[in-house]
């Protein structure tokens, strides 16, 4: 925040005082910002650009650019004094509209985004840092309708598709904590839906159980739910069928069977806890 630029003791804002006043014919907003972190004197980089804005960002300076006029145009926004840009947005009456571009600190493109009035509204695609596509999901209204596709850190797919499905699932010995995985068989019937998550996790209507097994391949009858250890178990040659399903993709954490599409995100999931 602002009080981590006072341990570089630089020179730092309290010229004009408040945020909003127009100090050398630039507008700051909260604290004005005279010299960053790094000493660049911002007065002198921004000459000549009356329509550039410095806010204070996490503790660091960032610039706004509007192109065009307040109600209308493109904002550009950077993440410093040297151009680099951090996101491309377009304006209508005064709101977002149509598409959003943002950028990775490395220069590459890392989100694209769609708005209407204001809202997330259409395909928003996200690009790792090797410059794949990593995520499609379609908005309306700011709400999240589907997750088309979802990559892991390997480029493998997450999202679940349609028909009859093999998933995997992260479970515990009856009486213990020691991690099991449980092979499913999802029928092509069973509803599905694939919430936008970094843990790569789905959830299935109901799912036949296929085999337990521990990391060494060593096989059991029966396991437990990790989560509603007491509650829910997992037997060999049954069909297991939760107290309700939630086919919501805006829900991460809801009723169903909570899968994945491969072992190795159940390992993922177990990290994240």
């Amino acid at each position: 925040m602002f009080s981590q630029l006072l341990k570089h003791k630089k020179l730092i804002a309290g010229v004009a005082g408040v945020a909003g006043v127009a100090l050398a014919g630039y507008e700051y907003q909260r604290r004005p910002i005279i010299y960053n972190m790094y000493g660049f004197n911002m007065q002198q980089k921004l000459k000549g650009t009356p329509h550039r804005r410095v806010y204070e960002n996490y503790g660091y300076p960032t610039i706004r650019e509007q192109i065009g006029s307040k109600d209308d145009g493109k904002v550009i926004e950077y993440y410093d004094l040297k151009g680099k840009v951090r996101k491309e947005t377009n304006y209508k009456n005064d709101r977002k509209e149509g598409k959003r571009t943002e950028y990775s600190h490395d220069g590459l493109k890392s989100a694209e985004k769609y708005f209407k009035n204001g809202e997330l509204d259409g395909l928003c695609v996200e690009w790792n840092k090797a410059g794949i596509v990593s995520s499609q999901c379609e908005f309306s209204k700011n709400d999240l309708i589907k997750v088309i596709s979802q990559k892991d850190d390997d480029g493998d797919e997450t999202v679940l598709g349609e028909g009859e499905l093999t998933v995997y699932k992260l479970c515990v010995l009856p009486g213990t904590l020691i991690p099991v995985y449980v092979t499913l068989k999802v029928p092509a019937h069973a509803k599905r839906v694939t919430p936008n998550s970094t843990q790569w996790k789905s959830r299935v209507e109901f799912a036949e159980v296929m085999k337990i097994h521990d990391k060494d391949g060593v096989e059991y009858p029966e396991a437990n739910s990790f989560v509603h250890t007491s509650q829910f178990k997992y037997k060999v040659g049954e069909t297991a069928i939760p107290d309700n399903y939630v086919d919501n993709c805006n829900d991460g954490c809801a009723g169903g069977i909570n899968v994945h599409i491969k072992q190795k995100h159940c390992d993922t999931w177990l990290s994240s806890l």
